[in-house]
Order: structure tokens, then sequence, then C-alpha cells
């Protein structure tokens, strides 16, 4: 919680000494979207804790620290109690007014809502900072601004001086639906063409861009400081342009309509700093572990009662860790919590008083405060809010615990799942605008609601909770508390065993889903089978990841179908017999897990189908041998059925466009290796005899 009658302590501003010309911020206390529903039905988001502080105090304190004289704080849903929260944690002083202004428009569903009605208050009198209330934020901004108003007396029609920091494509604190080309004035950093990339496979520049006969910067590796210098014309532009709803509009419309207004945007590139808001899940994990880093330094967790550890692991001193306890990389402990034996936490968050109990792993998952989670749970890449109680041996992956939620002992949670105390509408979803009195009113509610009405297939018979749909168009790819191997801000991979010391690697290029889908699939089968973990806790981080990189059932028989392939499989002197011996060990002690995967006709085949076209885009000498020998340990395994295996050597599937280098001699010479060709007789004689001893019985 931020300290009342806080001050800049001496940092750098750019406060006025004029008093008339003082500095004003305005802050919207609103993300208008629901990527973090069901839990922002019951707390707004600008009002949710992250490390050990709640959002909207990370974005006043940075405004405060940069000589803001007025901060306006824009509240639509929850706005009272909002209002209320800084009102009791921030305190005026001479040098700063903090202002929260309640929307008064119903409807008020989108940031050019927000600045139309601060329009008609008639709220700005100067240039402004416009900025979100979920900001993370050190930028020095001093000389940015002395800039724009250099700028701003040079052109007059500059109404806007959108801050980019340099961050590379697929660099973890990236928010991907915001990823962006942006060209530039090469002398005036003016903004001369803006186009998202996700809605896009090119960026063709416009003729007029051509025809100004002007040197251009083309940008794909600025990321949006979601800080923005504005002139006082901004909010009386969203006015007169009722379609502008975004930020984006705003550019956009600013763009199109340069040769008839006027009116001009300015980019400025930050070449030091930190600066990212909590778009969505991925970007409340990103900026997370980026704080428990210590790249957001000077903005850290660490203080006198709660000190930086090895590995920026942060125990508060009051803290009780039983024997056996593994807290690796990136932890942080609240003051209070007790944490039971051989308990695993790494890359999390647990928040203060919270019992966790023997035996638990969590991993990239943030516990709030007051939760209990019994013994042997397995938690990975989840949020629990306050409140919870998750009782022994409960088992999830991306999922999102609102508040005071209760899950059964033993119940194992589908990806993706969502619960709350707070039941969904016959649309299934809240309403996003409740006021106060409606959400206490809500809450009474459900003290006295009816046990029956529980999901209880869900979280079970002494559970409390209800699902909520999960909406993929909103949340996008997420499950994205993203997990094992994305990097993070350092450039680090996600592995636990890095010494905080290492040197961080420059950020590697994305790659497609798909791709890093194969690769997740390929690590969980390697430690599943030599660590032995059950096959019902391999499937469901594979599930995880399917659902996070949108992987259908077809991709996903192929994938684990190669990954198996990929253990056993290598390129060297290895002899063929040792890689069919080796395959055949990695799929007995994987065959409950591939049984789950393989047991239909149509996933079956999938498989096989892919099994082909791996040894087809690499054809040599030991694919002769090492496919039929594959093809019948998995036969005799019960993963292919022998109608399976027939079907597809008598029908060639249609190779794929992503193998089209494959050349059809390939396939050919292929199928008429003699071990294939035997085994496949071998099996059409085994069916026949099945035939015959059937009409025989009949």
């Amino acid at each position: 919680m931020a300290p009342k009658n806080k001050n800049d302590g001496g940092s750098t501003s750019w406060r006025s000494e004029d008093e008339k010309e003082k500095v004003q911020a305005v802050v919207i206390a609103d993300s208008f979207n629901r990527k973090f529903t069901p839990i922002t039905q019951e707390t707004p988001r600008a009002l949710l804790p992250l490390g050990n502080k709640v959002l909207i105090d990370y974005t006043i304190e940075y405004l405060m620290n940069a000589g803001v004289n007025e901060i306006i704080v824009f509240c639509c849903a929850f706005g009272e109690r909002i209002r209320k929260y800084v009102n009791n944690n921030w305190k005026p002083d001479k040098n700063l007014t903090i202002n929260c202004v309640l929307s008064s428009v119903t409807e008020c569903i989108s940031l050019g809502d927000a600045l139309r009605e601060i329009d008609r208050e008639g709220l700005i009198r100067s240039d402004f900072l416009l900025v979100p209330g979920d900001l993370m934020c050190n930028i020095q901004i001093e000389n940015i601004l002395e800039h724009h108003k250099v700028q701003r007396k040079k052109e007059k029609n500059l109404v806007m001086t959108m801050l980019y920091r340099e961050l590379a494509p697929g660099h973890f604190s990236r928010c991907k639906e915001e990823d962006a080309f942006i060209a530039m004035d090469s002398d005036t950093h003016q903004i001369v063409q803006y186009q998202k990339s996700h809605a896009c496979t090119s960026f063709d520049l416009s003729n007029n861009v051509w025809m100004n006969g002007r040197d251009v910067d083309i940008h794909y590796n600025l990321s949006f400081t979601h800080v923005a210098l504005c002139s006082p014309q901004v909010a009386p532009l969203f006015t007169d342009n009722f379609d502008y709803q975004t930020l984006d509009d705003f550019v956009k419309g600013v763009l199109i309509n340069e040769d008839i207004m006027g009116d001009k945007i300015n980019g400025a590139v930050i070449r030091e700093g930190y600066s990212c808001r909590v778009n969505d899940l991925h970007t409340y994990n990103a900026i997370s572990l980026d704080l428990l880093g210590r790249w957001t330094y000077p903005i850290t967790v660490d203080n006198t009662s709660c000190p930086l550890g090895r590995n920026n692991v942060y125990i508060h001193n009051d803290v009780i860790v039983e024997k056996d306890c593994t807290l690796k990389t990136k932890v942080l402990v609240g003051k209070g919590t007790i944490i039971g034996e051989k308990t695993h936490i790494t890359q999390s968050t647990i928040g203060a008083n919270c019992k966790i109990g023997k035996n638990v792993t969590i991993k990239n998952s943030y516990i709030w405060d007051n939760t209990v989670i019994g013994d042997d749970c397995y938690i990975v890449q989840s949020i629990i809010c306050e409140n919870c109680q998750i009782n022994r041996n409960v088992k999830m992956v991306d999922a999102m615990i609102s508040y005071n939620v209760c899950i059964d002992e033993g119940m194992e949670l589908k990806p993706c799942t969502r619960l709350s105390l707070k039941k969904p509408d016959s649309d299934g979803f809240g309403d996003d605008d409740d006021d106060d009195s409606d959400i206490d009113e809500n809450m009474k509610k459900l003290k006295i609601q009816d046990k029956k009405d529980y999901d209880i297939e869900i979280v079970g018979a002494n559970g409390k909770g209800f699902l909520w749909p999960y909406d993929m168009e909103e949340e996008g790819n997420i499950p994205s508390l993203t997990g094992n191997d994305y990097e993070t801000s350092d450039g680090e991979s996600n592995s636990e065993d890095e010494d905080e010391d290492s040197t961080p690697n420059s950020p590697q290029p994305e790659l497609s889903n798909l791709h890093q889908f194969y690769i997740e699939v390929v690590e969980n089968l390697k430690s599943g089978y030599l660590e032995k973990i059950a096959a019902d806790n391999i499937a469901l981080e594979i599930n995880a990841s399917k659902f996070k990189f949108n992987i259908s059932i077809p991709e996903l028989c192929q994938t684990v179908a190669k990954a198996l392939l990929e253990m056993c499989l290598k390129h060297d002197d290895t002899p063929k017999t040792e890689q069919v011996k080796e395959f055949g060990k990695i799929t007995k002690g994987l065959h409950p897990l591939l049984l789950k995967y393989f047991n239909t006709a149509e996933t079956q085949t999938y498989a096989i189908n892919s099994i082909e076209e791996h040894f087809l885009t690499s054809i040599e000498e030991v694919a002769y041998y090492v496919l039929p020998s594959i093809l019948h340990k998995l036969y005799d395994a019960d993963v292919l059925d022998e109608a399976v295996i027939l079907r597809w050597y008598a029908c060639p599937h249609e190779i794929s466009e992503d193998h089209i280098i494959i050349r059809e001699e390939n396939r050919t010479l292929l199928r008429k290796t003699p071990n294939l060709l035997k085994f496949v007789n071998w099996l059409q004689e085994a069916e026949e005899e099945d035939d015959s001893d059937e009409e025989e019985d009949e």
C-alpha cells in the first residue's frame, strides 16, 4: 500500500517554477475489456495486487515522482471504490492534487468515451500526460516533456507525442495484440504511417509518404510505453469524432485526415527505462517477473522487512518455511505466510497470511492474501485470489480462481478454468459497469446462495464456486501466465537453475505458435519419462500448452507423435538397433499417456501420417529400417490399431504444404522397404485369419 503524504524524495521532475503552468496527468482507471474476468467482476483492475502493491499505486507514484502537479483519475466501473482507495491512501500536498472523477455516463465503454466526458467537464487546461491506471513505469520524462514543448511551439498542429521503447519482436514483455509497424520521419520523428501487425501480413508505405520524398524509418522493434504527452486539443478531437474509441483509432484518424486538418503526432523512442501496462494475463506475469528480477529498478519489492535473497527470492521476515522446501528463482512471499514441508515454488508470488501445505508444487502462479493451499496440490500458471481455499491434491493449470472460492480435495481443473462465487449472467458474463451498491447487494446474495447451485462437478461436492466461460476472443492466446519456454525481459529462459548474475541473452526471433508448442511438448515428454511423472500430470501440462498456443486436435496428435520420435531418433552414429530399442523403452514408459492421445482411429491416423512425414523430410537409409520397427512397436503396445496401419498404407494421405519439398519418389521408396512390406503383409494375413475365425464362429 502506498504511504500517505508521500513526496518525490528529491527525484528529477519537470515541475514548473511558474505555479500558473501546472503539469496535469489523466489516469484512465478502467481497462474496458474482460481479460481478467471473473476477477474484475468483483474488483477493478486498477485495484488488483502486483508484487506487494496495488496497481494504481505504481501509476500514481510514478506521476508524483515525475513532478506532476495535478492527477485526474477517471473512473468508470467501481468508481466509488477506486475513489475511496485513492483518497484514503494518497493525501494531497502543496505540490500535488489528486482529483478522482466518476463517470456520469452509464455506458462509458472506451477510452474515447472517457476523454469525451473529460472534455465536457472542462478538466484539461494545459498539455497533459495520458496513462492507464495499471502502468509500471520508471522512465525519466523531464527532457522528453521539454522537447515536446519546444516542438509544440514550432509546430502548432502537433497534438501528441507517443513514447515508445525499443523491444525486440517476440520479447517476453511485448503484448502481441499491440505489435505494430510504425513509420517515422527520420528528421522530425513525426509518425507518418501506423499499422497493427496482427491484422496484416505485409506493410506497404502509402503513396503520400513516397510522394513527399521524406526519409522514413520503419520500425517493428518498438513497444508503446502507454505514456502519451497530449496537447489540450486531444480531448476535443475525441469529442468531434465519435468513432474514435481507442488510442489506435485516434492515431489512424489523425494520419488519415492530416492533409485536411493538419494535425500531427510525433513518436519519441526511449533508450533507457522500463514501461509496461497490465494489458492481459500475459503482461501481468511478465511485469511481475520483471519486478522480481529488478528490471524495473528503482521500483522494487524489497525493503527492511522483506530483504532480497539469492536468485531474486524475497521472503518476509516472519514467514515460516518448513524443512526440505525449495524456493527457486523470482519468488516473493508475503508476511505471516506458512509454507509446509517439501513444497516447491518457482517464479511465483505468495501473498500475506497464506497457508501452503506439504508437498505442494507452485510454478508461475500468483496466490493472493489469506489463501489456503492443501497438501499435494499442483498449481501452474494460475491466479488464486484472496480468501480462497484449495483443498488437498487439487491440480490446476492456467486457472483463474476469484475471491472466496473453495475447491474440494482431489479435483483436477481443466486448463483455462475460471471460477467465481459470483454466478455468470445468462449471456455468460457479468455486468462490467456494476456500481458499488450493486456489488454489495450481489455479495450479500452470495452468502445465502443455496449450496446445490454451485458447479459441484468442477469444484467438488464440498466446494463453492461457479464456472465462468473462457472467452477466446477477449483473451486471445491466453492462458497466458505463460509457461516454461518464454523469455523474460532479461532474455533468459525460465530455467530454474540459472544464477541471478547470468549474462542476459539477446531475445530470439519470434517462433510460430505450433513450433513453440512442439518445443514444450518435447520438454514435457522428456521430463515426464525421466522423472516418471504420472500420465495425468504430463497431459495437464501438454493440454495447457495446447490452449495457450491455440492448437487444434490434429496438430496436437501430430506434434505428440513427432516429439516421441525426437526423443529417441539420433542424427549421429548411434546404431539403428539401439535407436529402436530406446524407442521401445520410451513407448513403454509413456504408454498410459500415449493411450490418452491416440485412443480413436482418427487420432491414430493423425499420428501415423505425422510419423511418415517425419521420415520423408529427412529421408535416409536408417528410415528404411526404423519406420517399420517403430510402427511394429506401436502396434504391439496397442497405440496403433492394425486397421489404421493398413488403411494408412493402402490410402496414402495428401502431404501437407509445410512439406511441399518432399518428392513422391521418397514416399514410394519408403513404402517399398522390405521390412515395411513384410510387416503390412503380416497384418493383412492376421486380419484375414481373424475374419475367417469370425465366419467359422457364426
